[in-house]
């Protein structure tokens, strides 16, 4: 049988992390489907930079952050079987 949680956070700042986290402390993670994601679009001289900032930290250091996450209680399940 699969269990399916979802969550809903705001992404964009470490509150939002810190809550995903803290919802999924207790949980075996088996699968993570990482659904956020922000594009700065347009000349790139003339996108804000705290836009790209933004964008780079949505797009790759919130999934980096989350996959770490999760890994440490695979890894514990995969290592306990």
């Amino acid at each position: 049988m699969v269990k399916v949680r979802t969550i809903s956070s705001d992404l964009s700042g470490f509150d939002g992390i810190a809550v995903v986290i803290e919802k999924t402390e207790k949980l075996f993670i088996e699968l993570l489907i990482n659904n956020a994601g922000k594009e700065a679009s347009g000349p790139f001289l003339g996108i804000n930079i705290a836009d790209m900032v933004s964008s780079i930290s949505l797009n790759c250091t919130v999934p980096l952050m989350l996959s770490h996450h999760c890994t440490s209680s695979l890894l514990f399940r995969l290592l306990c079987i």
